[in-house]
C-alpha cells in the first residue's frame, strides 16, 4: 500500500467478509490504527464492507473470501486479484477448496506473488495474470555478528500451518541430528513442544522481527520448506547470510534454484543429507555458496516490484482515458 501511496495512488482499505473483525468491537479508526502500527504508515481510509464505500478505479481481492465481496462491489471500473498462494491447497478437498477455487474464475486480473501462480492460474483457469517477485527490507536484515563458535542450523516451522510441512520437517530434523548431534537446532515461526521432539532444540516460538536478523546471523545453515506457495523467509535468511535448503517444485523453484540455495525432494533423507552436505563443505566452498545467496537476495528490489504493480495499474488507466 505505501508503495503505490509514493506513485501517487489513492488507496482505501475494506474490510469484507472477516469474521475476525466485529464493526461494534473495531471501529474503523481502530482499524486505521491497527494497519499504520501493523504494516507502516498509511493515509487512506479503512471501510467495512457493509459501509458506503466510494466508487474506485480498482478493486483488489487479496484472499478468496475478499473475493467474493469484489465480485459484488459494484462502484469498481477494474477488479483485480493480488494472489500471494494458491488457496484451494489450504484446505481437504471440500466446500472451501471449491469456494476458494471457483474465485480464479471471477473474470479479474491476477497479480501473483511470484511466476508459479502467474503460470498455474493463467493455465488452469484462463486468468491473465502479471507475476511480481519478492525482496526484503534492506535496513533490517543484514548478516551480525556471530556470538559463538557453535554452529547452528535454523528451520522455520508452524505446526498449526499444513502447508510448511511440520511433519516433514521433524523427521528432517531427527535424522539430521543422528548425522551431526554437534549442530544446534534453533525452531523458530511457531509454538514446539520441546518436551514431545526426540531431539535437543532451542524453540524461541514467534520471534519479534526486530530480533530475526542477529538470531539468523547465528546460523550456518537453514530448512525452509514450503509445500505450496514460498514466504519471504528465504530471502531474509540469504540477506543475513545463511544459505537455504527447501523442497523441489515449480511452486519454490520459481525463486529458489541451484544457483542460489539448495532444493531437494521432499523427503527426510534427501534433506537431511543435504543439510550435512552444505555443513560439510570446505570453507572457501562454504564461502562461494554463502555469498552466492546474498548477491542474489541483494539483486531483488521491493522498489522494483512496486513499479511493475503501479506500472500494471497505469496502463490500465491510460486505457481508460485514452
Amino acid at each position: 500500500m505505501l508503495g503505490l501511496e509514493q506513485r501517487g495512488f489513492q488507496i482505501r482499505v475494506v474490510i469484507a467478509n472477516d469474521a475476525m473483525v466485529n464493526p461494534c468491537v473495531a471501529t474503523n479508526v481502530e482499524l486505521l490504527q491497527n494497519i499504520n502500527d501493523w504494516y507502516g504508515p498509511f493515509n487512506g481510509g479503512v471501510y467495512h464492507d457493509n459501509d458506503d464505500i466510494p466508487p474506485c478505479h480498482f478493486a483488489f481481492a487479496t484472499g478468496w473470501q475478499s473475493a467474493y465481496a469484489v465480485k459484488a462491489f459494484r462502484g469498481a471500473l477494474y477488479r483485480y486479484y493480488f494472489v500471494q498462494d494458491f488457496e484451494p491447497y489450504f484446505y481437504p478437498v471440500s466446500s472451501e477448496y471449491v469456494f476458494a477455487e471457483d474465485t480464479y474464475r471471477f473474470g479479474f486480473t491476477g497479480i501473483t506473488a511470484g511466476g508459479w501462480l502467474a503460470d498455474k492460474l493463467r493455465t488452469e483457469y484462463g486468468m491473465r495474470t502479471h507475476a511480481v517477485g519478492f525482496s526484503y527490507d534492506r535496513n533490517l536484515y543484514t548478516p551480525r555478528a556471530r556470538n559463538s563458535e557453535l554452529r547452528h542450523l535454523f528451520c522455520y516451522v508452524r505446526p498449526d500451518t499444513p502447508r510448511r510441512a511440520w511433519d516433514l520437517t521433524a523427521l528432517t530434523l531427527a535424522e539430521f541430528h543422528k548425522k551431526r548431534p554437534d549442530v544446534g537446532l534453533v525452531l523458530a515461526g511457531g509454538s514446539i513442544d520441546i518436551a514431545a521432539l526426540p531431539f535437543p532444540a532451542f524453540a524461541p516460538g514467534a520471534v519479534a522481527q526486530t530480533e530475526l536478523p542477529d538470531l539468523y546471523s547465528q546460523c550456518d545453515v537453514a530448512l525452509v520448506p514450503s509445500l505450496t506457495n514460498l514466504s519471504l523467509l528465504p530471502l531474509e535468511l540469504m540477506a543475513c547470510g545463511v544459505p537455504v535448503v527447501s523442497n523441489s517444485g515449480p511452486n519454490v523453484e520459481w525463486l529458489l534454484n541451484a544457483g542460489n540455495a539448495s532444493v531437494m525432494p521432499a523427503n527426510p533423507r534427501d534433506l537431511s543429507d543435504e543439510l550435512v552436505r552444505i555443513l560439510d563443505l570446505p570453507p572457501v566452498e562454504y564461502g562461494a555458496l554463502r555469498s552466492r545467496s546474498m548477491a542474489f537476495a541483494a539483486s531483488t528490489d521491493w522498489e522494483r516490484e512496486c513499479d511493475k504493480v503501479a506500472d500494471i495499474l497505469n496502463v490500465a488507466v491510460g486505457r481508460m482515458t485514452a
